[in-house]
């Protein structure tokens, strides 16, 4: 299908998540109910504020299509209203049976792979179990070169695809989502990965539009964690962190594939600090800010001393969990951003 302008689109708002691994738009057209088919596929643009300036040109603000659960019709006024997700919503609608894949040279059939890792697993199934995207996916952002080796390994029958590949992901802490370029993003959390990726941006009260809102997380801390890594040999791996623990482990148990007790007991240390952790924030930044899900963001900021209650940062480190970008009728900005950012270990 060749590419046109839809000049009677209205965009209202996009939401990105990573509870849910990608991103939704709400969008309206006026007088034109044939331009929301179902699946269509769509590209959103808006103008980027940053700071202290508009940007000169347009920038991708989302791809997407348009799911046919979530189109309304007001006949009153000639208004369709539809949403617009990346393609984690129609892979969430598709059931996958029961696979088993091993590492092999041979590739006899197409679930034995050469070099199987638990990255080529999602690659394949997002290449050869979907049917209902128009234009198939984009699997380059996956990693599978730093992904865990493994053989065998099961992916067990489920009602939903996505689900399914969420799973593997949580066999090695891995992030799966994808970003506002319909992109299927699969890679080392940031909190879990070797090297710490750069801050795409240091934001201090100067950003912030008022309000924002910060969450003491002091009352749910874990005594310790304990991690279970079965190795390709079929043997359990146990590691526990802070060490020491022996069998008075209180906290959270996890099971993961893992080769090498070296490698499960960064997790296990990782994980520990990541469920220790001391803030949620909740900012809300003018314009729209080029923000992507787990993106690396540094905060200086300082609160209230009102009735105890009191915190200062200085280029604090946090991770996008939620992301929204808002239209809004007053001001100069067109759109707001708001980030929901977890504190990370780094």
């Amino acid at each position: 299908m060749p590419f046109e302008w839809l000049t009677s689109l209205e965009l209202s708002s996009i939401t990105g998540d990573a509870s849910q691994g990608g991103y939704a738009a709400t969008i309206s057209f006026y007088n034109s109910q044939e331009d929301a088919p179902t699946y269509r596929e769509l590209s959103l643009y808006h103008l980027n504020f940053s700071g202290t300036s508009w940007e000169a040109s347009h920038r991708m603000a989302m791809k997407g299509v348009i799911i046919p659960q979530s189109i309304s019709v007001d006949r009153g006024t000639s208004l369709t209203t539809a949403s617009v997700y990346t393609f984690h919503q129609p892979l969430s609608f598709i059931p996958v049976s029961g696979c088993y894949f091993e590492d092999s040279a041979a590739g006899n059939n197409a679930h034995q792979i050469n070099n199987l890792s638990l990255g080529l697993v999602v690659k394949h199934l997002a290449e050869h179990h979907v049917t209902v995207t128009p234009g198939g996916i984009d699997t380059t952002q996956i990693d599978t070169a730093g992904s865990t080796a493994i053989t065998p390994y099961i992916v067990r029958e489920n009602a939903s695809l996505w689900a399914a590949m969420k799973k593997v992901a949580s066999d090695e802490f891995y992030a799966i989502y994808f970003d506002r370029q319909n992109r299927l993003v699969y890679k080392c959390h940031p909190q879990f990965a070797g090297a710490v990726p750069a801050a795409v941006a240091t934001l201090d009260a100067d950003n912030l539009m008022a309000p924002y809102s910060v969450e003491f997380r002091t009352g749910r801390k874990a005594k310790n964690v304990l991690l279970l890594g079965l190795n390709n040999d079929m043997e359990v791996l146990e590691s526990t962190y802070p060490a020491g623990a022996g069998v008075d482990v209180r906290g959270p148990r996890f099971e993961v594939r893992c080769n090498t007790q070296a490698r499960l007991d960064v997790l296990a240390e990782r994980q520990y600090k990541w469920l220790n952790r001391d803030y949620t924030a909740t900012l809300t930044l003018p314009g729209a800010w080029n923000i992507e899900l787990y993106d690396h963001v540094k905060v200086t900021l300082s609160g209230t001393t009102t009735n105890g209650v009191t915190f200062n940062w200085t280029d604090k480190s946090f991770w996008v969990h939620r992301v929204n970008y808002r239209k809004v009728t007053k001001g100069a900005y067109g759109y707001i951003t708001e980030l929901t950012l977890e504190e990370g270990y780094v």
